[in-house]
């Protein structure tokens, strides 16, 4: 019988013998209950005698069974504590090993490096020489070509109009730049082409053949866009520019150099560089200067052109003969294509 069957049967038996005295209000007060005194009988003490033993070895054994209970859980967390505490001792001695291994290969790396490290600085030496080298010859040649921009610009301003005066300004440009073989093409609208106006070292048969229209090759559309061409023998189109010149100068041709000369927006001239003296290919500084000297220079060409072609008409008018068909003016009201390209600005040499 349970702890709390047993107080419900005393609870009753003390109720039913209606017990009195000290003892009977503090079992009665420890049941909740208020009582009035009432005289104790024989049977009451005699009972009690017997129910309150019984009490105390219950409530004796209830302490001895949750003093266990806490010495279990004690030991129960103490373990969990032995145990956590091994767990970290044993993460920390991971962690320390870890951390041993790494400094281990670290060191390993740096041995492994340091060798490395000590031809690098040689490379770098020779890496910097180089580009000290390639420095100072950038430098050179931004030198050369400055000096030549300067010495035609002084040509130019002593330049006196002659009968043959596009043929001179043609021979200016090239040998200040040193080609060996060169053309002026200048625009006929009437023809919709560039045609050969002069020539440097080059035969007859190409002097009548050389000409192209604004579709050839997109050789117009590529002067329009990016300011100046070149085709060298590397190239796709270098055979097909070719066929526009003589067998024999095309033999001797190394590149096909295309550089504009523009007046109010157009393209009224090509000058056409064929071969230089050196038997070398133009470099950047060196197409960019020629690029830059055409361009300051195509209001020039123009005036030229319009100066020998009015001498040739009052000459014919003179003779009283029909003006020359193909000596049409330069530029007319129409455009040279349909949607033609605005000239940018010139770039600047450093």
């Amino acid at each position: 019988m349970g702890l709390l069957a047993r107080s419900l049967k005393y609870r009753e038996l003390f109720i039913q013998n209606r017990p009195r005295g000290l003892l009977a209000k503090a079992l009665a007060y420890r049941e909740g209950r208020a009582i009035k005194e009432y005289p104790v009988s024989e049977v009451t003490i005699q009972n009690n005698d017997q129910i309150l033993p019984e009490l105390e070895n219950e409530i004796e054994l209830e302490n001895e069974i949750e003093l266990e209970n806490e010495i279990e859980l004690e030991n129960e967390i103490e373990l969990e504590n032995e145990i956590e505490l091994e767990n970290e001792i044993e993460l920390e001695n991971e962690i320390e090993l870890e951390n041993e291994i790494e400094l281990e290969n670290e060191i390993e790396l740096e041995n492994e490096i340091e060798p490395e490290n000590e031809i690098e600085p040689e490379n770098n030496k020779k890496q910097t020489k180089i580009n000290d080298n390639t420095s100072s010859s950038n430098n050179d040649e931004i030198v050369k070509y400055n000096s030549i921009l300067n010495d035609i610009s002084l040509k130019i301003a002593k330049f006196v109009i002659t009968s043959d005066s596009l043929k001179q300004m043609h021979l200016i440009i090239t040998e200040s730049f040193g080609f060996s073989k060169s053309a002026l093409l200048l625009y006929y609208p009437a023809h919709q082409s560039f045609i050969t106006t002069e020539t440097y070292n080059l035969d007859n048969e190409t002097e009548k053949r050389f000409k192209f229209d604004l579709e050839c090759s997109g050789i117009y559309k590529c002067l329009a866009k990016d300011g100046h061409l070149l085709i060298t023998k590397k190239d796709s189109e270098f055979s097909n520019i070719g066929n526009l010149i003589s067998s024999e100068d095309f033999t001797t041709t190394d590149f096909f150099m295309f550089v504009p000369y523009i007046f109010s927006s157009r393209i009224i001239g090509i000058f056409v560089g064929l071969k230089l003296n050196n038997s070398s290919i133009p470099s950047t500084y060196f197409s960019e200067s020629i690029n830059l000297i055409c361009r300051l220079n195509g209001s020039l060409i123009y005036n030229l052109y319009q100066h020998e072609t009015l001498k040739k008409e009052i000459i014919q008018t003179e003779k009283n003969e029909e003006p020359m068909i193909d000596e049409e003016p330069m530029i007319d009201e129409e455009p040279m294509i349909d949607e033609e390209p605005m000239i940018d600005e010139e770039p600047m040499i450093d």
